[in-house]
């Protein structure tokens, strides 16, 4: 009678059967063969059988499961056929787990140490040591460790460290799920330089000294002045309580903040024309027209000698659409201008003419019709006056004031 056997070797050492040499198995079932005479087995009957090395260091264990037939009585003639072994898989040697191998474990390391040398460095999922604040692990020989000695709990992921150090609970600051070692917190949450105030100071001050250094002094938010310099849609220039006084300084100034804080690859941070005018004439101080306020921008970089080779960059990269941008709108403002002089010739204005300036014209946008904006002497262009012209001329008169507004 034949009796045909499975073997299942996963919990067996990788030695037992070491480069496929299954003379210890057969060994093995032939030691046990001799006990099993006038016994009976039964099929699905499972053996488990100890295995030992000469030196009788165990081998692990080898489970032998009878296939067939139903029911045998075993004797000297009877023959065993071993029809399947089932192995543990078996990994490439340069992705086998650097720890089980001193265990004579074969096993696969699915990730690397990043201090073991090449050979070694892979580690299985039992031995890795993966610390919050990196994706990289370690194997237990290598055990990150903080400056002082004890284990690390966490990798800083602050601008300093970079995920590159490991800090113990008494050394790493949490926010959220994040850890910092006391330097990258410091750098990456600020305190408010306000007295008394314990916020973080998530902005820092754009203004630039006569050298072109930025101030650089950190405020949070409440204490911050944003000089909306680039339109509503982008965030303007943070300025902290000692720069705050953006209307103080002088057109020549504004304009060096400006551009000296203004991105080369980024067209959106460089106002038009126009925005330059609006904001030179803030302060109240001067009232310019656009054809003023580009001489002005166009003699930055003479006024900062700091900045200069970048402020002239910006201008010259900028010059030629700043100047069909004031080009433009001179005609159109020119067109209108010749239009009212000459309807206040006719209607009783005439002296209102010699001091007519056309400082900007404004295309109908949202609901607003065209609108000229000008300089005049309000005692010959007033109020009634005003509504008679527009009524005339079809598009909307804005006499400014002397500071511009």
């Amino acid at each position: 009678m034949n009796v045909t056997l499975s073997v299942d070797l996963r919990e067996a050492d990788d030695r037992f059967l070491s480069r496929g040499d299954v003379q210890r198995l057969v060994n093995l079932w032939q030691d046990f063969e001799e006990t099993l005479h006038g016994h009976s087995l039964s099929a699905g009957q499972r053996v488990i059988l100890e295995s030992l090395a000469a030196d009788g260091a165990s081998l692990g264990r080898v489970a032998v499961t009878v296939e067939h037939p139903a029911r045998v009585s075993v004797t000297p003639e009877t023959q065993f056929q071993i029809v399947s072994v089932i192995e543990r898989p078996r990994v490439n040697p340069a992705y086998q787990c650097g720890s089980c191998r001193l265990d004579h474990r074969i096993t696969y390391g699915p990730f690397t140490c990043r201090y073991c040398p090449r050979d070694d460095a892979r580690v299985c999922d039992d031995h890795v040591r993966l610390l919050p604040g990196s994706l990289e692990g370690t194997c237990p020989e290598h055990t990150p460790r903080c400056e002082c000695g004890a284990i690390a709990t966490a990798y800083c992921v602050g601008p300093h460290c970079r995920s590159g150090r490991a800090w113990c609970d008494a050394h790493a600051r949490r926010r959220g799920e994040s850890s910092y070692c006391a330097r990258c917190y410091d750098t990456k949450f600020p305190s408010c330089v306000e007295p008394g105030c314990r916020a973080v100071g998530s902005l820092a001050c754009q203004h630039l000294d006569a050298a072109g250094r930025p101030c650089g002094r950190t405020v949070c938010p409440r204490h911050a002045t944003t000089w909306q310099v680039f339109g509503p849609e982008r965030p303007g220039l943070a300025r902290c309580t000692a720069h705050a006084a953006v209307m103080s300084q002088t057109p020549a100034e504004m304009v060096y903040q400006i551009l000296g804080n203004a991105s080369p690859k980024d067209r959106g941070s460089i106002p038009r024309i126009a925005g330059f005018r609006y904001i030179l004439a803030k302060p109240g101080r001067i009232n310019p027209t656009e054809a003023e306020a580009l001489r002005i921008v166009l003699d930055a970089a003479r006024t900062a000698p700091a900045l200069r080779s970048g402020i002239q960059n910006l201008v010259d990269t900028n010059r030629s659409r700043w100047e069909k941008e004031v080009s433009e709108g001179a005609a159109s403002v020119a067109a209108a201008v010749t239009r009212l002089s000459a309807w206040m010739q006719v209607n009783g204005a005439a002296s209102a003419v010699p001091g007519l300036v056309g400082v900007k014209w404004l295309p109908a946008r949202a609901g607003k019709p065209d609108t000229l904006l000008i300089r005049v002497d309000r005692r010959y262009f007033n109020l009634v006056t005003r509504q008679r012209a527009e009524a005339g001329l079809g598009f909307s008169i804005q006499p400014l004031k002397e500071d511009g507004r």
